[in-house]
């Protein structure tokens, strides 16, 4: 079965001399992923499709790929092709809203906070119970403690 390509129309700013190659595609890629042009779980050319339609060599676009893939922008395995994470790193980053969780189902900071008051109520209430001798801590022969 022939493998599928991907129409990909990459924004591409002017490149400054002193940026690598590298560099400047993994800006690119990044961007267009945070701006939502490239949604998660989508597709990305393979890195020779890249590298003929921008006229660089593979080994820049798979530095790039690289490059993104450490930083969890991009997911995927040689042979079965790159795609864009189901979550990006900024969306971890983001802070929970104050109602009862964020959009990633954590707690706000308002109900822990009242989750945790209700435990330490709890445990104020609670009857102290002391298990084991009273006596400080020290090594004990086979014995058994001495008196």
């Amino acid at each position: 079965m022939p493998k599928r390509v991907t129409a990909f129309e990459l924004m591409l700013s002017a490149r400054d001399p002193k940026t690598p190659a590298y560099r400047w595609i993994y800006g690119a890629l990044r961007t267009e992923i945070l701006e939502g042009r490239l949604r998660p779980g989508s597709r990305l050319p393979s890195s020779r499709d890249l590298a003929l339609q921008y006229r660089l060599s593979r080994g820049t676009i798979v530095t790039a790929f690289e490059q993104l893939k450490s930083e969890g922008y991009i997911e995927g395995t040689i042979g079965s092709g790159s795609y864009v994470s189901k979550v990006v790193p900024e969306q971890l980053l983001q802070v929970g809203t104050a109602g009862g969780g964020d959009r990633f189902g954590l707690a706000s900071e308002a109900a822990l906070h009242g989750s945790v008051a209700s435990v330490s109520e709890r445990c104020a209430t609670a009857p102290a119970k002391f298990v084991g001798p009273r006596w400080p801590f020290r090594a004990l022969s086979s014995a058994g403690p001495s008196p």
